[in-house]
């Protein structure tokens, strides 16, 4: 990705429990996720403070998972799909929005 000029996120390791993060060595926000897993279940960006990514470390531990931490890159959020390696879809992701008329 960074040949063509888009931003790639730093890596800063993966840790089986919340006690191996090296605290000092972050810069927030980050993103913590399990380090193998799919449909992004467990995917926590955009943590600005120690308590969120202890929040989301304990859960990402719960079920069994180790953990991945990066950079946050903030922007637009999209899903590729690859098969066999080879591309086979993306879609942008958006948050849950309701627009509503009032009657």
């Amino acid at each position: 990705m960074g040949k063509y000029g888009l931003p790639v996120p730093l890596s800063y390791g993966i840790f089986k429990t919340f006690a191996e993060i090296p605290l000092a060595n972050l810069k927030f926000p980050v993103v913590a996720k399990p380090n193998s897993g799919c449909l992004s279940r467990n995917v926590f960006t955009n943590l600005q403070t120690v308590e969120q990514l202890k929040q989301a470390a304990s859960l990402i531990e719960a079920n069994g998972d180790i953990l991945k931490l990066e950079s946050h890159i903030p922007g637009r959020d999209y899903r590729v799909l690859m098969v066999n390696h080879q591309y086979a879809g993306c879609v942008e992701r958006r948050p849950a929005n309701v627009l509503g008329l009032r009657g």
